[in-house]
């Protein structure tokens, strides 16, 4: 009877339709909760993770530290400048940074220089020829 008042209002199976989507429905809320249960689960690892390496952090700062003061002394001594010297690791960054910059410089600045050498090199040697 039911498909019979549909098929005369012009929206035969429209009851099938909505059957199927409710139980479409059903199952959507299912998984939505199971994937809800799964992300709070994986947001309690996260965070256990998270303060475990942070609690790691606390306890090995201050051997790296004295791994950082090691490694200062020890390229230091290796390169005969005798430099005991205790930095931080912020210090070591910016010093990195500004080692970088004046290597630039100093790598520009030696090919002005060895273009110019050359000029004069040339020069010379024609001049000497004559």
């Amino acid at each position: 009877m039911q498909s019979a008042i549909e098929a005369r209002l012009g929206i035969k199976g429209f009851s099938d339709v909505q059957s199927n989507l409710e139980k479409v429905s059903t199952s959507k809320a299912s998984i939505d909760e199971r994937k809800n249960q799964n992300l709070q689960q994986m947001s309690a690892t996260v965070q256990e993770l998270h303060d475990k390496i942070a609690s790691k952090k606390i306890e090995l700062a201050p051997m790296i530290k004295s791994m950082y003061t090691f490694t200062i002394r020890h390229v230091c001594d290796f390169k005969q400048l005798k430099i005991v010297a205790c930095f931080s690791i912020k210090d070591l960054n910016s010093m990195r940074q500004q080692a970088q910059i004046l290597g630039h410089e100093h790598d520009s600045a030696k090919r002005k220089y060895d273009g110019i050498f050359s000029t004069v090199e040339s020069s010379l040697s024609s001049l000497v020829r004559v």
